[in-house]
């Protein structure tokens, strides 16, 4: 599996489709699905808009993506990765036995935010801002 470095701003382009995947240290806790840009779909996370699952912006220490041509690829894998990695955040999609098959393998590219720093600032300015 080869990982590629990308620091710059990641968009999905038109009829593009990403699987994502977050960690904490170097556990995968969470796999994901978007076809809008992947910063939109991250800050979802980080700041708890309505529908999605909450990312702790501090424990994550690499978040990674993989494209796919069609949407019913996208979803398939998504739902492959779910069972394979068993992500402690993923709570639907998971089956309660093993797979029998295995999908080719496909490449991931490292992905940060451009924002991810000040968005991290911001939600700990907000933390602070609560607890006094």
């Amino acid at each position: 599996m080869r990982i590629i470095k990308k620091r710059e701003v990641r968009k999905a382009g038109k009829g593009e489709h990403l699987v994502y995947r977050i960690y904490y240290g170097d556990e995968i806790v969470y796999v994901g699905r978007t076809s809008q840009p992947l910063c939109d779909r991250l800050r979802s996370h980080f700041f708890k808009k309505k529908y999605y699952i909450l990312i702790d912006i501090n424990q994550v220490t690499k978040i990674e993506y993989s494209v796919y041509k069609t949407v019913a690829d996208m979803y398939l894998y998504e739902i492959y990765w779910i069972n394979t990695f068993h992500p402690r955040l993923n709570k639907s999609d998971r089956a309660g036995d093993d797979l029998t098959v295995q999908l080719p393998n496909v490449r991931w590219m490292q992905y940060t935010p451009r924002l991810f720093e000040k968005w991290k600032a911001d939600i700990n300015e907000s933390r602070n801002a609560t607890k006094k």
